[in-house]
This record gives structure tokens, C-alpha cells and sequence, in this order.
């Protein structure tokens, strides 16, 4: 049997012991980048597909809503996990959002690893579930007809007349 996929995380905290512990903690389980700098964060997210994105809240030059933003822009679903100071309220727009979720620091590397893995998973869903919604997709065999075979057509000349209701068939009678 296979392992399952390592998927791709990306880890973005200015705190260098902060950052250098949640990459401990889910380096066993995902391929993490880890970044202070959000100017590289930003361009590693044009560069990989990250499955789950997780970022301070207070960084220097962004914001963790903004990245979240931008992840949400991209073209494939990817979750997203906001650090945030103790006390620290969670910004409005990041409530009830889509594959999201918070934890305030210091993160407990063990709740941090469960959550990632329950993200991830959600993540792999949305993309298999997307991957059979679309028309032709090798995920979804049964949509996409065998080379050669299309399938029957009826010319609109070969429907039957319509009638009226309550009218009887002339041939009959």
C-alpha cells in the first residue's frame, strides 16, 4: 500500500521559534516551506500548489487576512490558518469563512498537526469533487462518452405532431 500523498504546506510567521516549531511539528506529515518574509510567501504561492497555508495574523508589510485573501483568489481550493496573538480577535471577514481556521499562540504543535490534517483532507475533497464536476475529466470516466461514440441525436422533423388536447387521432375512425 502506498503512504499517503505528502501535500504541500506553506508556513508564514515572523517569529523565527514560532515558525521553526509548527515546521517541526508538520514536517512529518507535509513538504512545509516555512518564511518570515511575506514578499516570498507571496511568490511561492505563484509558484506551488499549496494545499494549506498557515500565517501570523500580525506580519510586516501584510496582513494574515490579506494573504488569505489572495490564497482564496487562486485557482485551486486551498485551506488556511490564521495565528493569532493571545487576546487577539480574528478578523470579521474571517469568520465563517471556507476551509479556515484560527489558533491563537502559542500554538500547541499537536492540536496544529490535527487540524492541518483535517484541513488537508477537506481540501482533497473539494479538489476530487471539482475534478468530477468537470466535463471530460479523466476523475470522472462516466462523463466523458469512448473515443468514436457520440451519443444519439433525433432530428426535431422525426418528433411526432403535437395535438391539442381533446382531439382524437384522424387515422382512427
Amino acid at each position: 500500500m502506498d503512504p499517503a500523498p505528502r501535500h504541500h504546506l506553506l508556513l508564514l510567521d515572523d517569529d523565527a521559534a514560532a515558525l521553526e516549531a509548527a515546521k517541526a511539528a508538520l514536517a512529518p506529515r507535509f513538504e512545509v516551506e516555512a518564511t518570515r518574509s511575506p514578499t516570498q510567501a507571496l511568490q511561492r504561492l505563484r509558484e506551488v500548489d499549496f494545499w494549506v497555508v498557515c500565517s501570523a495574523q500580525r506580519l510586516v508589510g501584510l496582513t494574515g487576512l490579506e494573504l488569505y485573501e489572495r490564497v482564496r483568489a487562486g485557482a485551486r481550493p486551498a485551506a488556511f490558518v490564521l495565528f493569532t496573538a493571545p487576546g487577539e480577535s480574528a478578523p470579521e471577514e474571517f469568520a465563517g469563512a471556507e476551509l479556515a481556521s484560527i489558533l491563537e499562540k502559542p500554538v500547541d504543535s499537536a492540536r496544529l498537526v490535527r487540524l492541518v490534517e483535517q484541513l488537508d483532507r477537506l481540501v482533497q475533497m473539494r479538489r476530487n469533487l471539482a475534478a468530477v464536476a468537470r466535463p471530460g475529466s479523466r476523475a470522472n470516466p462516466q462523463l466523458t462518452p469512448p473515443s468514436g461514440i457520440r451519443p444519439p441525436t433525433r432530428e426535431v422533423g422525426s418528433l411526432p405532431a403535437a395535438r391539442p388536447p381533446g382531439k382524437t387521432d384522424p387515422s382512427k375512425g
